[in-house]
């Protein structure tokens, strides 16, 4: 049962991400100003009511100036997971440090997407950093909308997972703190804290998929660093209902003997 709930999850992840894709925001929040309505009966909140509300309907904020900004090309993420290599193990992302193996992963995935009948074709030139190995696709749906994903695939090197997609969402619902993974970068403070910041833009990540951050406090304890993320992510009311904002406190933290990432993330509040 456990594994059912799983792979319709991923299911419906995977879904909305490529929706997500090739949707804009003017599609999904276009308004009449006079009632504060979308086109579709969706409420907006008012942003005189709290500061967060102005960022969330700012097209323009995602973080704050110091936070890292991913170097990518043209196009929307996905971080590559084992659901389509074994779909009953729960999803993991993926990570190597061989090429030829990234570059299978990803078409054994264009390959079940090409099989659900959306045809694709390979899009500018293929990456590889110290954090990934990249590979750009071009899709064409049904209604001759273009849209281009990057696939990616972590660098075993950098980052090896551990933990399945929805452990942060357990550690969130019971308190208790998630295994994210293992991170074998340099140890510097600057590098530590690009790696979380980085690995916030992830599919797993440390919770900030879709979020919006207000603020990131980076410190060295000791024997482990941690960083503080506060962070909100906006969510659209059905027809008729108001939009809703979480806030969010996220603890994200890097053992330096043993290498394990961690996080701890938890609801502050919710505006409606």
């Amino acid at each position: 049962m456990e594994t059912k709930k799983l792979r319709t999850t991923a299911i419906l992840l995977i879904t909305t991400a490529l929706i997500c894709f090739c949707t804009t925001d003017d599609n999904l929040i276009e308004t009449n100003d006079d009632q504060n309505v979308t086109m579709q009966g969706r409420k907006k909140l008012n942003p005189n009511d709290d500061p967060l509300i102005a960022l969330a309907y700012d097209d323009t904020y995602f973080y704050p100036k110091d936070f890292y900004v991913d170097p990518k090309q043209e196009g929307s993420l996905y971080y590559l997971n084992s659901f389509y290599l074994k779909p009953k193990d729960p999803p993991i992302e993926l990570s190597t440090n061989n090429r030829i193996e990234a570059f299978e992963w990803k078409e054994q995935f264009i390959l079940n997407m090409n099989n659900a009948g959306i045809s694709s074709q390979v899009a500018g030139e293929e990456r590889e950093t110290e954090r990934y190995f990249e590979f750009p696709q071009i899709y064409t749906t049904n209604h001759n909308i273009t849209y281009v994903i990057l696939y990616r695939a972590h660098k075993a090197s950098y980052f090896k997972p551990y933990t399945y997609i929805y452990e942060i969402a357990r550690s969130r619902e019971n308190g208790e703190v998630a295994k994210i993974g293992y991170y074998y970068g340099s140890l510097d403070e600057q590098k530590v804290k690009e790696f979380i910041e980085y690995s916030w833009l992830t599919n797993t990540g440390v919770g900030g998929f879709f979020h919006k951050v207000v603020s990131a406090q980076f410190k060295d304890k000791g024997d482990y660093f941690e960083e503080h993320i506060y962070s909100f992510i906006l969510i659209g009311g059905d027809w008729g209902m108001t939009d809703m904002i979480m806030v969010y406190d996220t603890y994200v933290r890097v053992d330096k003997s043993s290498r394990l990432v961690s996080l701890q993330q938890s609801l502050q509040r919710q505006i409606i």
